[in-house]
């Protein structure tokens, strides 16, 4: 996790919130996995944002057959993006708190 703070008006935290969510995002690359941006006040969060995983066919190849071979491969995916989530690091731009 990487923390990142500023001070702004109370009339403008949600709208603050929202430009600093959308412009992180906008920085970030698409990895293999799921990465959640949040901006949070005092415990709550006033804005999120998910930049979503890159989609790759692993079923491509199954056609016809079995429907348990099609399970067993997506099971197998699953874990694997699992364990890959749990074990991986995002890289953020040096650069990116520089600009707010």
């Amino acid at each position: 996790k990487q923390w990142y703070q500023r001070r702004v008006r109370e009339e403008q935290v949600r709208e603050e919130a929202l430009r600093t969510v959308g412009e992180i995002a906008a920085m970030i690359s698409q990895e293999m996995f799921k990465i959640v941006i949040q901006c949070a006040v005092g415990g709550k969060i006033m804005a999120r944002k998910e930049i979503k995983q890159y989609k790759t066919d692993v079923t491509s190849r199954l056609y016809g057959g079995d429907i348990s071979r099609k399970k067993k491969v997506l099971e197998n995916r699953r874990i694997a993006m699992k364990s890959l989530q749990a074990r991986s690091k995002v890289n953020i731009p040096r650069g990116v708190f520089r600009r707010f």
